[in-house]
């Protein structure tokens, strides 16, 4: 069944009621509606996308600049422990050196004294014409200790009397008796008196003897001769009292950057030291970088005095220093 047409109007268009006319602008409105939607919310996500990736890339900058400086580390740290091993094994050649003169020495004191003993027990063999005499009586190990300390107390006994003053002796006063006869007196020779006695020297208090002031550990007088951008030269004065030894030790020196103190150490340096004697002296330390751990700066340089028997730092001393590092 066809659809009524609409009759046309005075214009001689058609006539359209509202009713028929409501779907399209609703239509419309929707549509509108929804691009102004999307419009926003594109608007507000690109921005948050971009955002977002450019946060993302600084990230992984961050980490690739990370694993670089890790990686320098590593291969720094890669090297000090091989540098580390190498005077590890010389440090175990010298103990195996020092074992072997102390068993040699050792060795050579024990002959000694069999040598000593076997001295001490000789006795000549008599002669033929001796032989018949009866031979003295041999003095016991204990008359013969009994004999040495009595002649050391004699002997301390005349130090000690040695080191007090000495007193004039009155002269001593006869005692009543018969008279003796006395010799004719011999003519005098000249008129002239006899020359009076010297007088005697005065007596001097003798002080006690200043007891030594024991020798203090210090580190003092830091200097630093800038030799290139990979090396420093450090001179320091020191004073050690013997405390930890004789041998084995030694003072080692750090070039420092801002930072925790273990892990401030500028990368690439090495671990150089210097041995020390007991008393007081000066040492020169060489601090080198090696050319592939990039530009450092360093703000102090930490001087420690170490003992290779404790395996420990006794004196540290840290002195301001600021050193600009090549790559």
């Amino acid at each position: 069944m066809p659809l009524p047409t609409p009759e046309p109007g005075p214009e001689g268009r058609p006539t359209t009621s509202p009713e028929t006319a409501r779907p399209g602008l609703d239509d419309l409105r929707r549509v509108g509606r929804w691009l102004h939607e999307s419009r926003e919310m594109i608007g507000r996500v690109i921005p948050e996308i971009v955002e977002d990736r450019l946060r993302q890339h600084g990230r992984v900058e961050a980490a690739e600049e990370s694993y670089h400086r890790l990686r320098h580390e590593a291969a720094s740290l890669r090297r000090e422990l091989i540098q580390l091993r190498g005077d590890a094994r010389a440090l175990r050649r010298q103990l195996v050196e020092i074992g072997t003169s102390a068993s040699s020495a050792v060795a050579r004191l024990s002959e000694t004294v069999r040598a000593l003993e076997a001295i001490q027990h000789w006795q000549p063999r008599p002669l033929a014409a001796e032989a018949r005499q009866e031979p003295p009586p041999a003095r016991s190990r204990r008359r013969l200790a009994t004999l040495l300390a009595a002649g050391a107390t004699a002997a301390l006994l005349a130090v000690a009397a040695l080191m007090l003053p000495s007193k004039p002796v009155p002269p001593a006063t006869p005692a009543p008796g018969p008279a003796l006869p006395q010799p004719a007196a011999a003519p005098p020779t000249s008129d002239r008196p006899p020359a009076p006695e010297a007088p005697a020297p005065p007596e001097v208090a003798r002080l006690p003897d200043k007891p030594p002031t024991p020798l203090r550990d210090e580190i003092r007088h830091f200097r630093v001769v800038d030799v290139s951008g990979h090396e420093i030269q450090v001179i320091v004065d020191y004073a050690y009292g013997g405390d930890q030894g004789t041998r084995d030790v030694f003072i080692h020196a750090a070039a420092l950057q801002e930072g925790e103190e273990l892990r401030s150490r500028v990368p690439g340096t090495s671990f150089p030291f210097a041995p020390i004697r007991v008393g007081g002296g000066s040492a020169t330390i060489s601090i080198t970088k090696q050319s592939d751990t990039g530009p450092s700066v360093s703000t102090r340089i930490k001087i420690c005095m170490v003992s290779i028997r404790t395996q420990a730092a006794f004196v540290c001393q840290t002195f301001p220093y600021t050193k600009a590092w090549d790559s």
